[in-house]
């Protein structure tokens, strides 16, 4: 297999063994599940594209113990089933690149129309499925609490989720794509570096040439900088310029973090959501769960910068103390209020608990509210909270990445680079043109 032989003449001991231990990883899987109970998720992004060919390097190694499945199969990966799920705002450079690699190795992609887990319970209902090969590297926004081999969260259908690739950097992909000359998306030909739809993806601004073209996704000097072209649609229509005429600060709250308990993916994803829709963010800091420690960030970097987002320390434990930081750096008081009130009321009815209220709590007059909608339809019961000219979100990533779709498009709007008197909230709330929405009439 010419894949095999590429590899080799990489000189990486590193890279080499992470091959090596990716290869064993997949080969073990087909060991224990079969190759009917193992399916194998493919985006066309770079990193399943890799899974793709680890794959193939796996099932042509000589394992006379394979069950016979494996060993007869005509099918391209010997019985493993390989599904992609398809959606109206994909690319259609992925949606050809995946119809091509179906074809070129005959994956018989299954192709589903759903959201991820209600195609994955399709499949756990139709199929032997027991294990599904995913791509998911460490510093993924769901990578977080993962390992090798990773049973699904307690709420999903039982499967075991296996990342082969998850001590992988972007560098480690690119080694291989490059090295061994497969094929990959043409999009990373023109300067993307993570894809998702046509309507939260753009170039990356880092690759942006004199010319005003971009160079290819290897060419990225900062890994750390793979996300930065991960936005919205909006910003596909902002002129990318190397200089930035509004600034932003990001106060990071948790003492798990700072004992290294948690690993801070938040910092990452808001600055690169920033940057790429024309915010500067000068400043990063992470703080304790204290009021005090809360407040003087929050009271410095509010009168310094245009806003400030907070993340962390909102939710019902005695912990979460965010918001009487806030409102100590906003010198209100913290009160409950009855709109926040009633929505918890509404959203746990009878079950509700004084811990459950704590969520109710508010600086007094000098926040405003702004309603999403979850993914069913419904208003969220918890909005995004806004006291002046800074807002609150919570710590858990894929909280903070929903509430963050909220504001994402009125930040792009945002023209008043002088604004520095936080506590004046209607004057903010007009150079902004945000909602004004007090709490205490909710």
């Amino acid at each position: 297999m010419d894949v095999l032989e590429a590899v080799k003449r990489v000189q990486d001991d590193s890279f080499q063994d992470k091959f090596r231990k990716a290869v064993a990883c997949v080969s073990r899987t087909i060991d224990l599940y079969g190759a009917s109970g193992v399916a194998f998720s493919f985006n066309g992004g770079k990193d399943s594209t890799v899974l793709l060919h680890i794959i193939r390097a796996a099932i042509i190694l000589p394992l006379p113990e394979r069950t016979a499945d494996l060993q007869n199969s005509a099918h391209g990966l010997k019985g493993i089933c390989s599904f992609v799920f398809e959606r109206e705002d994909d690319f259609t450079e992925i949606l050809a690149f995946t119809n091509t690699m179906s074809r070129q190795y005959n994956l018989n992609v299954h192709t589903l129309h759903t959201d991820f887990r209600s195609g994955v319970e399709g499949l756990l209902e139709t199929t032997q499925l027991k294990a599904i090969i995913l791509g998911t590297r460490r510093g993924d926004p769901n990578a977080l609490g993962q390992e090798v081999y990773c049973p699904s969260s307690a709420d999903w259908p039982p499967f075991m989720r296996v990342n082969p690739i998850l001590d992988w950097s972007y560098a480690d992909v690119w080694t291989f794509l490059r090295t061994t000359k497969v094929p990959y998306c043409s999009l990373y030909d023109a300067g993307y570096t993570s894809i998702g739809s046509v309507n939260n993806t753009v170039p990356n601004s880092l690759l942006r040439k004199e010319d005003g073209s971009f160079a290819p996704a290897y060419m990225l000097a900062d890994s750390r900088m793979e996300r930065a072209g991960r936005t919205s649609k909006q910003s596909r229509e902002l002129p990318v310029s190397n200089s930035f005429t509004r600034t932003a600060a990001i106060v990071v709250v948790g003492d798990e973090i700072l004992a290294a308990k948690v690993q801070d993916v938040n910092t990452h994803f808001l600055c690169s959501e920033l940057r790429a829709i024309g915010w500067r963010v000068c400043k990063v800091v992470i703080v304790s769960d204290e009021t005090a420690s809360i407040s003087a960030e929050v009271r410095v970097a509010s009168d310094a910068y245009e806003i400030v987002i907070t993340a962390g320390g909102v939710g019902p434990t005695r912990d979460d103390v965010t918001l009487a930081g806030v409102a100590e750096a906003l010198g209100k008081p913290l009160v409950r209020d009855a709109g926040l009130e009633s929505r918890l009321h509404a959203y746990f009815g009878d079950n509700i608990t004084a811990a459950h209220l704590k969520m109710a709590e508010a600086p007094q007059g000098a926040c405003s509210i702004i309603d999403y909608l979850r993914d069913d339809g419904t208003q969220s019961p918890f909005p995004l909270i806004r006291c002046g000219n800074i807002f609150v979100l919570p710590g858990v990533p894929g909280l903070l990445q929903a509430k963050w779709k909220v504001h994402f498009s009125q930040l792009m709007n945002t023209c008043c680079r002088g604004y520095r008197q936080h506590r004046s909230t209607q004057a903010w709330a007009k150079c902004t043109q945000f909602p004004q929405i007090n709490l205490q009439a909710q």
